[in-house]
């Protein structure tokens, strides 16, 4: 939420720049899909408990799937001066039959956790 919060901010100030706005549209949207994702998953959590948890079989494109996780996690990562690379090119299967939504919802978490317990890389000296 505090994401789509500041982006709207720099857009607001930035609307002479319509490049800057599209990006931060861009944000926004990712990150309210994030947010309606995190709310799904709390009913995900009273179907588990209630036994009635379904499962999709959807294709979907991994690099398309990645590039999605790494917009999503990439200002986490960034902000503790971390690096995330995600190498999609050559994959030998690069379309996929599964639930993207409980897919992505195992990604997320990993790398969140990931970026959360790991130190920051210090600051070179250069920098």
């Amino acid at each position: 939420m505090n994401a789509i919060v500041g982006m709207t901010e720099i857009a607001r100030i930035h609307l002479d720049d319509p490049g800057r706005v599209e990006n931060c549209l861009d944000k926004i949207a990712l990150s309210s899909q994030h947010l309606l994702g995190l709310i799904n998953d709390v009913l995900d959590m009273s179907a588990i408990e209630s036994g009635s948890m379904a499962l999709s079989n959807s294709a979907f494109s991994l690099p398309d799937f990645m590039e999605n996780i790494v917009a999503i996690i990439q200002p986490a990562a960034a902000e503790k001066r971390q690096h995330l690379f995600i190498r999609t090119f050559g994959v030998e299967h690069e379309h996929l039959y599964a639930d993207p939504l409980r897919l992505k919802q195992i990604f997320i978490n990993i790398l969140s956790n990931a970026v959360s317990s790991a130190s920051p890389l210090p600051t070179p000296a250069w920098a």
